[in-house]
């Protein structure tokens, strides 16, 4: 039945006139929705008047502000299933290398947080520039989610892990992969074991023995082409830090000395199992084709002693008594106290690395040391002077250990042990291994 249409004035407040322009914008951007409407409008149709219901209105409403939305729904709808697809392969590898990490019992006190996110695992290795003859040093291998990825590429790795739980996991997954051949496990103290020769070390290594791990690997007798670490973030600003920065310190200075530290990427809190509590960040170091020749031990202890207090000048550092005093007592040793001298394989890395750690709070006391030294008051104001002599004519009088560079601290070493004033009891290396020299770089 066909009925004709006539426009008047809605009788009441709750409807409202028909407007074309509704009709068009519904028809062309949203068709089904029009249709609906037409249905209801012909429905609805009384006394040759076009009314619509409340009901109506709010669906139209409705639609409109929600217009943009769909828009953008239909834009994005193909792009999140595109995604969802590409994921999938990832997640079920997630999920398969989850399985045994969720049953066991991962202590955090001892840095047992495991990388679980396969593009980080993958760039890692891609990073590394590992060739397919070399042997690679992983600390800390965990359930094997770097190792399966190094096996592949490389043409032995070495892992070094304290925990037997975790060996047992890496053994059976490495023998599932049909790869055991090519895997050498350590079941040892990664800072006590002695490591056999490798061409690269790539590992994500527990946060605690950075410090000491670091310094073990760069003065060892090893010698490596580069060193890829996981570490946590701010520790990783701190060895990266240049003269000058808030966080430069005597760790950095000692690193810089014998590498090149190189940032890669920070890896989010998230990408881990169980979650820490802060971020990491990936760094290379490689070892410097030309390193200057310096008594290790006499540097290490001349840079303890700027570091105690790095943000005071040289003056007011070599002012102190207590420090002058050890010095002197020092300068007055025969060299007993250090016959054998601190080589790469005897020295003590995980006190060496509490002692940077101590040097950034203050001054290590040396009150019984000093109360053993019989000086007189002349003795120790001539030795003070010299110092003073040194430090004024060459210009560090009133510089900061902050702000100089390894060439400038080894400048002033230089000078101070020209003017007779040593910082350690061995003036003179009883071992060719004390003296820093260019490594035999593995290229």
């Amino acid at each position: 039945m066909c009925t004709r249409f006539t426009w008047q004035s809605p009788p009441a407040a709750s409807h409202f006139t028909f407007n074309f322009r509704f009709v068009f914008f519904l028809y062309f951007d949203c068709q089904w929705r029009w249709k609906f409407f037409a249905f209801s409008m012909n429905v609805l149709l009384k006394n040759q008047q076009l009314t619509i219901p409340k009901s109506i209105q709010f669906y139209l409403i409705q639609s409109i502000f929600h217009l943009n939305s769909l828009r953008q729904f239909r834009r994005t709808a193909v792009h999140r299933r595109a995604r969802r697809t590409n994921s999938e392969d990832d997640e079920n590898n997630r999920n398969a290398e989850s399985d045994l990490e969720r049953n066991l019992y991962l202590h955090k006190s001892k840095g047992q947080h495991l990388l679980t996110n396969p593009r980080v695992l993958d760039k890692i290795v891609r990073i590394s520039r590992i060739q397919p003859d070399d042997t690679v040093l992983e600390i800390g291998p965990g359930t094997g989610n770097l190792t399966l990825r190094l096996l592949e590429v490389a043409k032995k790795v070495v892992a070094v892990e304290i925990d037997k739980r975790m060996l047992e996991i890496l053994r059976k997954r490495v023998s599932e992969s049909g790869r055991q051949d090519k895997l050498d496990l350590l079941c040892e103290d990664a800072l006590k074991a002695k490591f056999p020769q490798f061409d690269l070390v790539v590992a994500n290594i527990p946060y605690g023995i950075s410090s000491p791990l670091v310094t073990k690997l760069v003065y060892g007798a090893n010698p490596f082409r580069s060193i890829t670490f996981l570490l946590q973030k701010e520790f990783a600003r701190r060895l990266l830090a240049d003269p000058g920065d808030s966080e430069y310190n005597r760790l950095a200075v000692n690193v810089k000395l014998m590498a090149e530290v190189e940032f890669v990427m920070d890896v989010s809190k998230r990408d881990f199992l169980p979650c820490p509590k802060v971020d990491s960040s990936v760094v290379i170091i490689r070892p410097k084709a030309e390193i200057p020749t310096v008594n290790l031990h006499e540097w290490w202890a001349f840079t303890r002693a700027c570091f105690s207090n790095k943000n005071k000048t040289m003056a007011a550092i070599f002012k102190q008594k207590k420090k002058v005093m050890e010095l002197f007592r020092l300068s007055k040793m025969s060299g007993s106290n250090g016959e054998h001298g601190i080589t790469s394989r005897n020295y003590d890395f995980a006190a060496a690395a509490a002692d940077d750690d101590e040097a950034e709070e203050g001054e290590t006391s040396h009150e019984q040391s000093c109360r053993a030294c019989s000086c007189s008051e002349m003795d120790m104001c001539s030795y003070m002077e010299r110092i003073n002599e040194v430090l004024k004519a060459n210009g560090f009088e009133g510089k900061r250990p902050s702000k100089l560079s390894n060439e400038e601290l080894l400048n002033l070493l230089s000078l101070l042990n020209q003017a007779g004033i040593h910082f350690h009891g061995q003036t003179r290396p009883q071992n060719a291994e004390n003296e820093a020299r260019p490594a035999a770089v593995r290229r």
